[in-house]
């Protein structure tokens, strides 16, 4: 094993990016420069140094990051369109005004997260795309990723039909909430005739 892959293994397991709780400073994201320096065309290092730029706030250096970026495995596709999400997002909400500028931040965005849908994601990455629709102005697009949670998180389908009843009437669009309204009632009706 030559030095180099040395120094990779090492950087590989001495500063996981961990988004719960794990600490990163500026020692972990100089790090991730250095190794990247080394290996410029490994992209599961380069995800994790913009995933670390983002998550301390480096928005402008991520985004050049993410910019060329062009991957060929499917799972780090999907990484590299959450975090391209993630620094339009946060892009737009620092830089919020009434301007042309917004409006095309917000189509950009809006076509990021249907991109997204595009793949299998999980109850909380589908939850967070319905968030990020919803602070972006489209009650529509959450509603139709509510929906969506209703078939993929089974366990809390009333929540999800009410949110996305909640949605449809925000869309202005009240006949299509009225029958998701209706099936969360049904739900609940019958589930209190099961346990009499």
């Amino acid at each position: 094993m030559c030095i180099r892959d040395r120094l990779a293994l090492v950087a590989s397991t001495s500063y996981p990016l961990e988004t719960s709780g794990g600490r990163l400073d500026g020692l972990a994201i100089q790090h991730l420069r250095l190794l990247l320096a080394v290996h410029p065309k490994d992209g599961n290092l380069k995800l994790r140094l913009i995933e670390a730029l983002l998550a301390t706030g480096q928005i402008s250096e991520a985004s050049k990051l993410l910019e060329p970026l062009s991957l060929e495995d499917p799972a780090l596709r999907q990484w590299a369109a959450r975090m391209r999400l993630h620094s339009h997002l946060a892009q737009f909400t620092a830089a919020r005004g009434p301007t042309e500028r917004e409006l095309e931040g917000k189509r950009l965005l809006a076509q990021e997260i249907e991109a997204l849908l595009a793949f299998r994601l999980s109850a909380k990455e589908l939850a967070n795309l319905a968030a990020s629709s919803l602070i972006i102005g489209r009650p529509d697009l959450a509603a139709r990723i509510y929906l969506r949670l209703v078939e993929v998180d089974p366990s809390q389908r009333r929540k999800w039909l009410v949110a996305a009843a909640e949605q449809q009437n925000a869309s202005g669009r009240p006949e299509v909430a009225g029958l998701l309204y209706d099936q969360a009632s049904q739900m609940e009706t019958d589930a209190e005739l099961g346990l009499r």
